[in-house]
């Protein structure tokens, strides 16, 4: 039986002879390309030509190694260097909750874990006890992290299979979308009247406007970090065809010039209704900023403070359940059912109608209209009328 060749970037046994001038150590070494050579060198004694090719064999197959990640690495290591190349092309709020779930939850579980000994197993239940612990969107994404990072190390030869290809998939119960009623609407719209009029007690200034910036989402269904991103060149406010174009995002204060999603740049037309609002608000602004709804001091408002509005609004409406995302929702049902899910998809900046579908539109669970119709054809095709 003929003997299995060597790993590669590994060596054999390092033999010495002795030659004029003192002594040679040779050892056979398989390079990166398969081949496996004959390599030596000298020394004025076996012990010194031992250890002057060893370490140049050392340092080739570090040099020949260089970028890969062997299957000795550490899944921490694994996470490094699918990190370095999976980092940029992330949204900064993704950028987050990914470095969130790594350094919470799967360094602390499987960091010191060897890649051989990073079973589908072993990673399996890594991922069951995330779900159980912290929570099954936690534990999807813990997946998809390690699906795709060993990946890499399959492309990079450090495994022969992807193990985490095998964990079963993580099932997230999704909340129902939930569209706001017409009385509902108008609740809202008549509490964030009374919240703007409304004294407040803070010696420091203080802003209240709401009132426009919920007319605008539920007009066009923007994301509120998006709502919160716009600039007034970003408004065509004049003639039959106004429009907002999406062009960012805030983030932790700042104005992200990507929105969530390539599919969530675009353009939308706006109702009148929200050019009306819109128009009168720019007219009342007694100090000029590019952004639409700027904070009391002149800069990018965040998010969090605004939630913090919309609650105080809600709970004068009596609408304790309601969130920014049911503006959403509620736009999205409007459009489905008017002018069908692709409409929907559009608007909202999906890539996809199927994501809309599940995450947006109120179900109805009700039958099509158009069976009236083609049951009572069907009814007196059997001759059964009385």
């Amino acid at each position: 039986m003929a003997r299995p060749p060597l790993p590669l970037g590994t060596w054999g046994t390092v033999t010495t002879r002795k030659v004029r001038g003192g002594w040679e150590a040779r050892a056979r070494f398989r390079d990166m390309d398969g081949v496996t050579r004959l390599y030596s060198r000298r020394g004025k004694t076996a012990g010194g030509a031992r250890d002057a090719l060893t370490e140049y064999l050392r340092d080739k197959a570090a040099v020949d190694r260089e970028g890969l990640v062997q299957d000795t690495s550490t899944v921490s290591d694994l996470l490094r260097a699918w990190w370095e190349i999976k980092e940029p092309d992330l949204a900064t709020n993704s950028r987050d909750r990914y470095q969130a779930t790594m350094r919470l939850h799967l360094r602390p579980r499987l960091g010191h874990v060897r890649l051989h000994e990073a079973t589908t197993g072993r990673l399996d239940r890594t991922i069951r006890a995330i779900a159980t612990e912290v929570g099954a969107e936690t534990a999807r994404q813990a997946r998809n992290i390690l699906v795709q990072a060993f990946g890499l190390a399959l492309r990079q030869g450090a495994v022969t299979t992807n193990a985490a290809a095998g964990i079963e998939t993580v099932k997230v119960e999704h909340e129902t979308a939930r569209a706001l009623t017409d009385d509902e609407v108008r609740r809202l719209i008549q509490a964030a009247r009374e919240w703007e009029a409304a004294g407040h007690n803070s010696s420091r200034p203080y802003q209240r406007e709401i009132l426009v910036s919920i007319l605008v989402m539920l007009g066009t269904g923007l994301r509120i970090g998006e709502l919160l991103a716009l600039r007034w060149s970003d408004l065509n406010l004049a003639g039959d065809a106004a429009t907002i174009t999406v062009t960012g995002t805030i983030v932790k204060g700042r104005r992200q010039p990507l929105p969530k999603t390539r599919a969530s740049e675009r353009t939308v037309y706006l109702p009148r209704f929200v050019v009306a609002a819109l128009t009168a608000w720019r007219d009342s602004r007694r100090i000029a900023t590019e952004q639409v709804f700027p904070s009391i001091n002149g800069r990018w408002r965040d998010p969090s403070s605004y939630r913090v509005h919309f609650r105080e609004v809600r709970a004068l409406a009596k609408l304790p359940d309601v969130t920014p995302h049911d503006l959403r929702a509620t736009v999205a049902t409007a459009l489905d059912r008017a002018a069908g899910v692709d409409a929907a998809a559009g608007q909202l900046g999906h890539s996809s109608p199927a994501v809309t579908t599940r995450h947006y539109i109120e179900k109805l669970n009700m039958g099509p209209r158009e069976a009236i119709d083609v049951m009572d054809s069907y009814h007196d095709n059997l001759g059964l009328a009385a």
